[in-house]
C-alpha cells in the first residue's frame, strides 16, 4: 500500500520539507541532532527552527503546497483562443 492514498496534498508537503530540511541539517554535521544524541540540542524542533551547522545557516522550508496552485492558471476561454491562433 502506498503512503501517498493516506495523505493529504498538505501532508505530503510537510513530510517532504521535513526531510529536506532534516537532510541539510545532516549534509552539514547536525547527524548527532537529529538521531537525538547530541545533548545541547534535546528538545528542539529541527524541522521547524533556524539552526547552524558548522557555519552554515539550516532554515526550515517554506509551505509549497496551497489550494490555489490547484487551480488552473487560465480559464477555458483562453484556451479556446490560443487554440484557434494555432489553427489559423
Amino acid at each position: 500500500m502506498r503512503i501517498a492514498y493516506d495523505l493529504s496534498f498538505e501532508d505530503m508537503d510537510l513530510v517532504c520539507s521535513t526531510a529536506q530540511t532534516l537532510l541539510r541539517v545532516i549534509c552539514n554535521g547536525g547527524h548527532a541532532a537529529v538521531l537525538g544524541t547530541d545533548p545541547s540540542k534535546i528538545g528542539i524542533d529541527l524541522s521547524k527552527e533556524v539552526s547552524v551547522w558548522n557555519g552554515v545557516a539550516v532554515s526550515p522550508l517554506e509551505v509549497a503546497y496551497t489550494e490555489d496552485c490547484m487551480k488552473p492558471k487560465f480559464c477555458e476561454a483562453d484556451e479556446a483562443l490560443d487554440q484557434e491562433v494555432v489553427k489559423a
